[in-house]
């Protein structure tokens, strides 16, 4: 039972909506609608927020791989927001099997620990 409703939930997920966007190495991003819809309710400051989520992925400060998780990427840019002030956006992008996707992204205080993969010079 509990292996067809995993099923299920997987069918759903790969049957929403998707836009791509291209990091800074060239990777196709996926952006599900669901994605974004959590965006916006878990994350209410980043409703309206997709073109900085673009730009973090395209032209980030700082990519850091997550020490959780090898196949999770945190991608960081500096932005000066309107409602949360000077803050890194984070983007959360895991890769699995050449399939990247978007996780989820917020704004942050700091650059989150792991071992840094790209820089911006």
């Amino acid at each position: 039972m509990a292996a067809g409703l995993l099923g299920a939930t997987r069918a759903r997920w790969r049957t929403d909506t998707a836009e791509y966007l291209t990091d800074y190495a060239g990777r196709s991003i996926r952006v599900t609608d669901e994605r974004m819809a959590h965006l916006a309710s878990a994350h209410p400051e980043m409703a309206g927020q997709e073109e900085l989520i673009a730009l973090t992925l395209s032209d980030p400060d700082r990519v850091v791989r997550s020490e959780v998780d090898p196949e999770v990427d945190l991608y960081h840019r500096m932005y000066s927001h309107p409602v949360v002030g000077e803050k890194y956006l984070l983007a959360v992008v895991k890769c699995v099997a050449g399939d990247c996707f978007l996780v989820t992204a917020h704004f942050t205080d700091r650059v989150k620990r792991g071992a840094v993969t790209w820089t911006r010079n």
